[in-house]
Order: C-alpha cells, then structure tokens, then sequence
C-alpha cells in the first residue's frame, strides 16, 4: 500500500522536489499530483471549485483544498486524504496523534451524514481504524456487509431468460425461434421463468466486488474480496448496470436486507460520492461538504440526547411567503436544520438551531464575531414565523440558536446574548451563539447537548407576549392531572367554542365565577362543558386541552373573534383566559346530574357548581 498523504481543510499538495517553494504543503510524487492537477483541470463541474482548485506562484503549481473532507485515490494509486480541522489546544498538524483525532471525528461525523455515501460507515469500528485509509475503510465496510447477507443467506427470485433449448418450456417467441432456427427444428427459442440466484441485486454485488478488487491497495482486502466473489461464482455481473440498479431499488421484502448494500454499489458503481469524482485521472474518491457532515453530525447528537423533546431536521412546517396572488400558494419553504419541541405537556418550549461550519472570533466584535449577516437574517425569519405558528393569536417565542465548531479562537462556551428586538426585551426574540467541541476534551456530546439546552432555560423565562395577550406556561408539575369543568351558557355560545377552539373564563377580579390566583396556576389536560338538558340531565361534552397554547385575552380582541357577548359582559368589557382546544372527545352524551356530579368528584365545590362557575378536578 503507498505512504497515505494527509492534508487538512484549506491545505495545499505540492510537487516532489518543489517544496522548498512551499513548506505548509503536503508532497506528492511526480504522478500523482500530475493525476490530481489533470482531473481539476479537465473537470467541468462547478462543484470542483469548492472542492480543489489550482494555483500557480513562483512559476510553479500547487492545488488547494477547501471545505469538503475525506479521501482521493489516483490513477497511480497514491491515496490522498483531506481531514477537518478540528480544535484542539497547541494542535500541530505534523503531529500523527492529532490526525488521528481528527480522523476520528471524521468518521464520526460521516457515519451520522443523511446521503448514500455514509451508509457504508455505518458499522466501522472506528476505534480501530484511526490511522486506516478511509477508502478501505468504505471498501472494508463494504466487504463486512457482503459478508453478512451470506452468513444469513444469499436470496434466489424468479428471473426471466431468453434461450434457444432442446425442449420447449415457458412460452415459444415465434420471431425469434424462425430466426435462430430456421435449419435446426431441434431447438425452441423460448421465455421462461427461473428460480435461482441470477438477480438484479446479486450481479450487481458481484459488479461492485470486481470494481472494489482493483480499487483496494489492502491485501487483506483483495483477499478477503475473492472469497466473497468465490461465494458469489454461480453469478456473472451486470451487463446493463444501470438496468439492474433501478430493478434493485425497487425490490420486494424479499430482498430489503439488500436495502443498504444495493445504495452502496450505487455509489461504487457510478463513481458518485458527494463528488463526481472518478475518471481519466482518479480512480475512486469519497468527498463529503464539512458543513454538511457538521450539521447532520449535530442534528443526530440532538436526536440521541435532547430526550425531553421532538427532534426535526430539515423541518418544514412554514414558508417564509404564505401565500401569492397568482394562486395564493406558499413559497420558500423554510428550513431550520434542526428543530426541538418540547414534550412536556406543562411546559411548552421550542428550539430552532443552525449549525455553521465556519471560524468566529470572539475577540473581535468590530466584525460581528466574523457572523455573516445572513445568518443572523435567517434566523430572524425563522423566530418570526414559528412564535406566531398557525394562529394569529397565540406566540411562542422560539429559543433561537446558532452552533459553530470550537476553535482557537472561539473557546468559549457561548456569546452574549443577540437581541433582536430591545423594545421588547422580555419577551421579543433573541439569538445564542454557541461553541461545539468536536474532540470532546471537556466535555461529552452528550454533556454540551443538554448544556445548551439548560443555559438556554435557564436564561429564557419561557414568557411570551403581544399586544393584546400574554401566553401562560405554567410550571406546575402536576398541572396535566386536572379537568376544568365549565358551564356552557347556550347553543351560540357551544358553536363560538367549536369553531374557534377556546373555551374561555373570565380574569374580572373580585368577580363571582372568575379565576382565582390559585386557579391560574394550573393548566388542566382536560374541559369538561355541560349545558342543562332538562330538569334531569345534562348535554356533557369533552375537550382535550393543547396546554402549550393557553392565553390571556382583553375585551377588544374578544370583539374581534366575534364573541357572543351579553349585555352585562358588553358594559363590564370583560377580560378572559382562552384555553386552547385540541380535539373534541367523540362522548357527547346526557348525563343524569347526580351520575354527572359523582363521576367528575364536584360535591366539595357545591356553591360554585350551582352558580355555574368554573371549577378544577384533580384526576385520581
């Protein structure tokens, strides 16, 4: 196997005997970097530029690298690997312990991507492969897959074949047989059908094992590869690859263990990584975006530790246009990379995070910190459009959250706050720039995830507000065991809560039927309305309670959601508390009124039930 030559994001090759002119850069023989040089320059891809590019000073050549990471092969067989700077405290690049950590973060990150290529690393033992080349840890994976689908048995399928046999079988192709056989009656040009294990999914392994044979420098790879292909000798390979990859991709559940390795070979096959790279010049490369490993790296982090909440990525919930004359569709879908919503039913909050992949300084506030404006803009959309949700009524100030890679310098935990709007300092959005450690020399993941999220809760008193109306999380840990059941005063009154899902009580203080201090501290999981049917009984119907969307709602705001106001109501101007409603339980009944007040436990509050206020059960 050649000598691995190792550079890091932004690096540079240079050429054998030519590095006296440039002492950072990593040498290449003659070759090999004549090979990579060839490739950029033919390349007509835009994406290369992000990737390599050329350069020339001192009458000599050099190729840069960028932000995409991972590994190069070349035609001569030189492996070429590009790594992520990673932070770490008197860090030397020379120094082969920190490649290997950088490494390992590299594998890390590649085996939480979303795309094709990282399903091959999904099982490396990563502990075991730090100073491996990562194409034969992409091969190796490979062959470990392969391996394990024999182990638990190759699968056969019926498969269509066309032959010209001594004896007629399947169905007699008329055409064909008057061609073939037109001075030979002996023979039968037929279709017929045949079990066995000539299918899509296996020839196309078999594909993939013959290119990955004269790909790999490891010679207990190549072993290893013709015992699989040995395995596999009953079966020829792909005539028509793209054929048999299409079939396999659409297979049955027969064959959904083939699931992952078919998604592999595509990518082996094809030449296509993150990159198009293969060719002329390259053999086989496996090239990933940084910023795109960071943030599905990230995101999966959130997934794993944030147990507390509903984790989204990429999530799609609201446009940034809500609609448009031409047709009144939404347009420019927004979408935050990640997305927390909190489980708790007592207390709701929500999280909107981006990750950057990019050096700030936080020395240096005349430049932002090195924030690029359009972050900050992006993030200010985001806060906007999901505090206000589906309803024009109800906020819930989103905690908003950039997270960038530690680096030198950027060693703190966080920044200072950034409010966006001081006027409403208290309750408008504000953004917390965060650090990540990926070396995790302080802390664990697991222990910077729930950092973030507590700094964040500790420093938002989780109070939201507008104009008119201020939105109620309550913090009492019991509050989901209680039903509020509340007087319904007449059919219009029943339709206003169904058709705006509140139901609402007064706030009037010292008023009879009013919520009391105690009362406001609770947040049922449950209403329960009863009207009067008759002298005997009682029409019952149930609610759910959405217990993060609970407002407190003035009299002119009432006015405008058409409340059926009385008289009495329209002269105090009346101000209430809307809870918010879910679903409608499908249990409307009459209910006798003794069977009614022994079954919701309301015999202790007599005097408020026979005035019809509102009263509040704690469940059994």
């Amino acid at each position: 196997m050649s000598k691995v030559a190792t550079t890091f994001e932004f690096g540079e090759f240079c050429k054998e005997g030519e590095q006296s002119y440039f002492p950072k850069a990593t040498v290449l023989l003659k070759k090999s970097f004549d090979n990579l040089l060839n490739y950029i320059l033919e390349s007509q891809d835009d994406i290369m530029q992000e990737i390599l590019t050329v350069h020339r000073k001192h009458g000599k050549d050099y190729i840069k690298a960028h932000r995409y990471v991972g590994t190069i092969q070349t035609k001569d067989g030189q492996l070429i690997e590009i790594l992520p700077k990673i932070y770490k405290s008197s860090a030397n690049e020379n120094d082969n312990e920190y490649k290997k950590e950088c490494k390992q973060v590299l594998l890390q990150m590649i085996r939480h991507c979303k795309e094709e290529t990282s399903k091959s690393f999904q099982n490396a033992s990563l502990d075991a492969k730090s100073d491996f080349p990562l194409l034969e840890i992409y091969i190796q994976n490979y062959i470990n897959e392969v391996d394990l689908l024999i182990k638990t048995g190759i699968k056969k399928n019926y498969s269509k074949k066309e032959e010209n046999v001594h004896a007629l079988k399947g169905a007699l192709l008329v055409n064909q047989n008057i061609t073939k056989n037109v001075c030979d009656k002996t023979k039968f040009f037929v279709r017929y059908s045949k079990f066995d294990y000539d299918t899509p999914q296996n020839r196309i392994i078999v594909s993939t094992l013959q290119k990955l044979l004269s790909q790999t420098s490891s010679v207990t790879n190549k072993s290893k590869i013709l015992k699989l292909l040995d395995e596999f000798s009953e079966i020829e390979s792909s005539k028509n690859i793209l054929q048999d990859l299409k079939l396999a991709s659409h297979s049955n559940r027969l064959f959904s263990q083939y699931q992952n390795i078919v998604e592999q070979s595509k990518v082996i096959l094809l030449g296509k990584g993150y990159t198009p790279f293969s060719g002329k010049f390259i053999n086989q490369s496996l090239l990933f975006s940084a910023e795109k490993l960071f943030e599905s790296f990230v995101a999966s982090l959130f997934k794993k530790y944030a147990n507390d909440y509903h984790v989204y990525s990429q999530n799609k919930k609201y446009f940034l246009i809500d609609s448009h004359e031409s047709g009144k569709r939404q347009l420019f879908n927004l979408r935050p990379d990640i997305y927390l919503e909190s489980k708790s039913s007592s207390k709701f909050e929500n999280f909107i995070i981006d990750t950057k992949w990019k050096n700030l300084d936080e020395d240096d506030l005349n430049n932002n910190y090195l924030i690029d404006i359009k972050d900050m803009y992006q993030l200010f959309a985001y806060g906007q459009k999901y505090r206000l949700g589906d309803n024009s009524y109800i906020q819930n100030i989103p905690h908003l959250i950039l997270i960038y890679p530690k680096t030198e310098k950027f060693r703190k935990e966080k920044l200072d706050d950034f409010i966006y709007e001081n006027i409403k300092k208290e309750y408008g959005l504000k953004l917390s720039v965060f650090s990540f450690d990926l070396i995790q020399k302080e802390k664990t993941y697991s222990e910077q995830i729930e950092t973030i999220l507590r700094r964040i809760c500790e420093i938002n008193d989780c109070k939201n507000a507008n104009d008119f109306a201020t939105q109620l999380l309550i913090k009492d840990k019991d509050a989901a065991s209680y039903t509020l059941v509340g007087y319904c005063k007449n059919e219009e009154h029943l339709e206003w809560i169904r058709k705006n899902k509140f139901y609402n009580v007064r706030l009037n203080k010292n008023t009879y039927g009013s919520l009391t201090s105690e009362q406001k501290s609770i947040i049922p999981s449950k209403i329960v309305l009863y009207t009067n049917s008759n002298e005997n009984f009682y029409n019952v119907y149930e609610f759910e309670v959405n217990q993060s969307s609970i407002i407190d709602m003035p009299y002119e705001k009432m006015v405008a959601l058409n409340y059926p106001f009385s008289e009495k109501a329209k002269n105090e101007k009346r101000s209430y508390r809307l809870y918010s409603l879910k679903n409608e339980c499908d249990n409307e009944s009459k209910i006798l009124k003794s069977d009614f007040v022994e079954k919701y436990r309301i015999t202790n509050q007599s005097d408020d039930f026979r005035k019809a206020a509102p009263i509040f059960v704690k469940s059994c």
